[in-house]
């Protein structure tokens, strides 16, 4: 039986498979023997139960060869249990709200989260006040449950912040198994093989983080099913069809025998907002993009004093952070920096 602290690390190697041993003694604040003795209990744990072993590649990280959903369903076969603390319950409410069709009581929580009832209370309370900073409102009624009132824009807004909040933080698999249940995760696996072999196809490429972002995203708003086409038309006038983006969009869709109409513009939104901006595809876009990355430049090198070499190779670089975030700025799509707590802090 795993612990607490060995499923934090394993939980931290599932969510990034690049991250350092560094990267593990800043997160968790343990020091290398310990994490190196957590490391060995946890692949004393995989080898049981038929799993590959974590191997250790000095500076490149960690080798991780498992299916992380098969590996988090033997997890919860053994009733393991990952204790999450408040901020992560939480977010785990919410999105458990968001994506829930029953009425949902106090029991749903306790038997999710495994608290006391005093403890979800509480929970419930702070989360009710984090709300109102989006103008929502956490109700209940006899009737619903516990449920979200407001904005159906704002309440998914919410929902793909707190998304990329846990992927961000390596935080996010065990939870979102948690929420998803069997319905869910058998939506999200399909979802995911299709992606890759639709992104592949394209020649379409994203982080490791982004394509978990853009794979459970659109699992958990697929799950609640309301208002995404008209949600989003209200928020922009976008031309969608000229992009690559969209007949990979549709290609998915039809993949999964979901409706194009209900669903393309949503999905060619999220492809645009979180794929790599690759100069080289000559996409419609790049020409005015291109003009924007080249004042951005102008502008650095006349206020610092500077000229930039290599200029072709700097704008393609900059190029591929740039576009993403273009689009995460057209659709109003929550945009996180991991880094942000942390640079405030030291500089």
């Amino acid at each position: 039986m795993l612990q607490q602290r060995s499923l934090n690390i394993l939980e931290l190697i599932m969510g990034n498979h690049n991250i350092t041993m560094k990267d593990l003694e800043v997160k968790t604040l343990l020091t290398r023997r310990q994490i190196n003795y957590d490391l060995t209990r946890i692949n004393d744990w995989l080898i049981q139960n038929k799993f590959k072993e974590i191997k250790k590649q000095g500076k490149e990280g960690f080798l991780f060869q498992n299916d992380t959903n098969e590996v988090l369903k033997a997890l919860f076969k053994e009733n393991v249990k990952y204790i999450l603390n408040e901020d992560e319950r939480l977010m785990a409410i919410y999105l458990y709200l968001y994506v829930s069709r029953e009425e949902i009581s106090l029991f749903h929580f306790t038997e999710m989260l495994d608290v006391s009832r005093g403890t979800i209370n509480d929970d419930l309370k702070k989360l009710a006040n984090q709300l109102e900073d989006y103008s929502l409102k956490l109700s209940y009624s006899r009737l619903r449950g516990y449920h979200i009132e407001g904005e159906e824009s704002t309440i998914k807004y919410v929902a793909m912040l707190l998304i990329t909040k846990l992927i961000d933080d390596n935080r996010s698999h065990y939870i979102f198994h948690l929420i998803m249940e069997e319905q869910g995760l058998s939506l999200f696996n399909k979802l995911t093989s299709v992606c890759k072999t639709c992104f592949y196809k394209a020649n379409i490429h994203f982080s490791d983080n982004d394509l978990l972002k853009v794979t459970y995203i659109a699992t958990f708003i697929l799950m609640r099913g309301r208002g995404i086409k008209e949600d989003l038309l209200q928020e922009n006038n976008f031309v969608f069809e000229g992009h690559n983006e969209y007949a990979v969009a549709g290609e998915i869709l039809d993949k999964l025998g979901l409706d194009h109409n209900e669903h393309i513009e949503f999905l060619t939104s999220l492809l645009l907002a979180f794929s790599i901006g690759d100069s080289y595809l000559n996409t419609p876009d790049y020409p005015m993009l291109k003009k924007i990355i080249e004042k951005i430049m102008l502008k650095l090198e006349v206020s610092y004093g500077i000229q930039l070499n290599s200029k072709e190779e700097v704008l393609e670089q900059v190029y591929a952070h740039f576009r993403p975030a273009y689009y995460r700025i057209i659709f109003q799509y929550p945009i996180v920096n991991p880094l942000k707590d942390k640079i405030k802090k030291q500089y």
